[in-house]
Parts: structure tokens; sequence; C-alpha cells
């Protein structure tokens, strides 16, 4: 059945970034030449229409292909026919959620534009706005050649550092903020700290600013609290609409990831601690450890 596992894996990281962009994952059964279906094929999210009702719930989908319009068996796909997997609504008891990345827009705008300060700050030559008097009744054709004259001079970062020297006696008046001010380290890192935890990810754990014990408790926290669950879902999800269908199931170990041993060997040290003897047999070990029983001898 190693056809079963090269599908899932094949979709499991289109499923959870489509989740977490769109809050809904799509995909299709695919048949072999014998007809019977063996493998998945991934749909990109937006080109899905569901339709739904208060009294039948999700009851099919209508497909768009590059504006081709709605596609499908009789223009709908019925809902046996096709993989979905959604995110939890609050809004709707028939339809998705949002996607986790759309809750990050909004801190992550916020530091795009931050971006953006910096980038207009720099395109201006990396100074601060600067207000240039000129004399009551100067001519206006002199006014503009003097812009002109500033705007090539000074316009870039390629210009940031440059002496220029000219005929015209002005004192120059200097307002805004530099790039010291632009830079609001505070705001970055609470938007940085937002984006993660709307992606279920600890702060310290992108930042890479954490001390080692910290790292290590937050890392397991993410990977049982926000991995190992999200994936129990998507495989439960596939189990219930496709595999089981099929005669299969997709059985989750994830006892066997190194993480999950470590967890495991730290807590058979501390009840070895407590009741001073082994509390795993030495096959037990060995099983932890992927090996097989020890061979005995007859």
């Amino acid at each position: 059945h190693k056809h079963l596992i090269r599908s899932l894996r094949k979709n499991i990281g289109k499923i959870e970034t489509s989740l977490c962009l769109a809050g809904a994952a799509y995909l299709l059964p695919q048949s072999n030449p014998f007809g019977i279906e063996s493998d998945l094929r991934f749909i990109l999210p937006h080109t899905i229409t569901p339709k739904a009702d208060s009294e039948r719930g999700v009851y099919g989908f209508y497909r768009s292909i590059s504006g081709s319009g709605q596609v499908g068996e009789s223009g709908l796909i019925p809902v046996e026919r096709m993989i979905y997997l959604w995110n939890d609504s609050m809004r709707s008891e028939v339809l998705n959620g949002v996607g986790e990345a759309q809750v990050a827009l909004s801190s992550a705008g916020v530091l795009y534009s931050m971006d953006s300060m910096i980038g207009a700050y720099f395109n201006g030559g990396a100074i601060k706005v600067t207000v240039f008097p000129v004399p009551a009744g100067t001519d206006e054709g002199e006014v503009k050649n003097f812009q002109n004259f500033l705007n090539r001079r000074l316009s870039s970062v390629f210009n940031a550092f440059r002496n220029i020297v000219t005929r015209f006696s002005v004192t120059p008046i200097v307002i805004g903020s530099d790039l010291k001010d632009t830079i609001a380290d505070k705001l970055i890192e609470l938007k940085q700290s937002d984006v993660a935890k709307a992606m279920s990810v600890p702060p310290h754990l992108v930042s890479g600013d954490y001390k080692y014990k910290t790292a290590d408790s937050e890392y397991i926290n993410f990977i049982v609290g926000t991995m190992i669950p999200r994936f129990e879902f998507i495989v439960g999800e596939l189990n219930d609409q496709f595999y089981n269908k099929q005669g299969y199931e997709i059985i989750p170990v994830p006892e066997q990831m190194e993480i999950m041993q470590a967890i495991q060997l730290d807590q058979a040290q501390q009840v070895t601690a407590l009741v001073g003897t082994p509390t795993l047999t030495e096959d037990e070990g060995r099983g932890i450890l992927g090996y097989p029983p020890k061979p005995r001898r007859v």
C-alpha cells in the first residue's frame, strides 16, 4: 500500500498551506486504469465555490479553471466526489472559516508599511524631508529649475553621501524623522509576535530570541499542541472521506517521532529516579528506538 503513503506525502504540505492561506483545502479522487480510486489530486482553493444551505448543509461544489466558467458533473461536483478539509468557522455553521494567514494579514500589513517607509527614506537619498526656502518674488521658472536640480542630485540612496555645491543661497529646514526613528523596534517585535501567534507558532521560536530551556519547552509545546493535532485532523478527514471507503486507514504514530521519544525518555528517567528501578523492559526500550525485540536464545 505504498501508493497511499506516497499520495499522503505528496499532498500533506499542500493541504496545510491551503488551510493556512484560505481556510479550506480540496482534493479530487483519481482512478487508476482499473477504475480503482487510488490517488488524490490537490485542487487550488480559489477555484472552488462550495454550495450549501441550512437544510442540506454542503451538497456540492462549483469549480472554475482559468476563467473558463463553472465545470463539473452537470455543472456541480457532488459532495461525495470532493474531498474537502475546512477550518472551523465562528460565522457559519455550513461553510469554512478563515485561514490563519488571513488573521495575520493586519499585523503583516503594518510590517509591510514600515518597510515601505524605510524604502521611501532611502529612495529620497537617505535624508529627512527638507524644505529649501527661496526669497519672495523669485521667478517661478527659477524655482522649478532649483527643484529639478535637487531631485536629480538628492534622489536615491546612491546620492546619500555626496557633497553638493551650488550657487544658490539657501538655508534648508529639516523636518520629519530619520531612519533610527523610522525603525520602531518595539512595534516590529510586537507585530512579528502577532503574526507568529496567528499561525500558532511560539514567537520565540520564530525570532530566535530565547534561552535553550525556554526554546526546548516551547518547541515541545508547538509539536504537541499544534503540529500533531493538525496532522491528526488532516489524516482523520482523509480517512473518513477517502481511505476508509477504499478499505484502508492511515494511523498516525506521533510517539515514534524523535521529539516524542525524547519526552518519553525524560519521563522514564524521572520515574526511575523516584522508584529506583527501571520502568521499561529491554524490549520496550528497543521498541521506542524502532528496533525489534532482542533475539532469544533457544
